[in-house]
């Protein structure tokens, strides 16, 4: 007596098992490399070597540009919080004493800011350069002082900064220009500190 064999050894539409596993696996690899291709983004440093042998490389970054928003995070993240609040700060005083002294003061925020950008945009490229050419490690630890002492900046910069912003959130509620003669102050410090750099370009 002939039994027939009930086991089905076919997936669906009569493809066998192996087959649709592969075509599994195949669309699930595929995706991860889109995915990670989608994803990936580059280091913003590379090494480049200053030799012909290779021996001696340094770390830059790849785009001089990235120096403010890599090396300044703080300070560019309150000097944008305190951007934020300048429509409402300027609405606040709008028609009345401080009028004035707040749009002055937003355009003096926005000058030691570009003074920043460009002082540390300056002082890295002078810095990498002079690393390029020199000879011995006291050469490359010299080249790396103005530009440490412009990070050192930045970094001072950021509580004034902070300090800042929250004058302007306490005269924003405030009546008196007196008020707004506070966060003038904090102005002329931030400016006071990059004058320096400035000069030192």
């Amino acid at each position: 007596m002939n039994v027939e064999d009930s086991r089905n050894t076919s997936g669906p539409q009569g493809f066998p098992p192996w087959a649709i596993v592969s075509v599994a696996l195949i669309a699930a690899v595929t995706l991860l490399v889109f995915a990670g291709l989608y994803y990936y983004r580059p280091s913003d440093f590379v090494t480049v070597y200053v030799d012909p042998q290779q021996t001696v490389g340094m770390i830059v970054l790849r785009d001089v540009e990235k120096v403010y928003p890599v090396y300044a995070r703080e300070f560019k993240a309150e000097y944008e919080l305190t951007k934020k609040g300048q429509q409402e700060a300027e609405k606040a005083v709008q028609g009345g004493t401080a009028e004035s002294k707040v749009k002055s003061l937003y355009e003096q925020l926005d000058q030691v800011n570009a003074d920043l950008r460009l002082a540390l945009v300056t002082s890295y490229t002078k810095y990498v350069t002079e690393l390029s050419v020199s000879k011995s490690q006291s050469e490359r630890s010299e080249a790396g002082l103005h530009f440490d002492a412009a990070v050192a900046t930045a970094i001072k910069m950021t509580e004034t900064i902070r300090n800042l912003r929250k004058q302007i959130e306490a005269a924003k509620t405030q009546t008196s220009s007196a008020d707004w003669d506070v966060a003038q102050k904090e102005i002329q410090t931030l400016r006071d500190t990059v004058a320096p750099l400035r000069a030192s370009r």
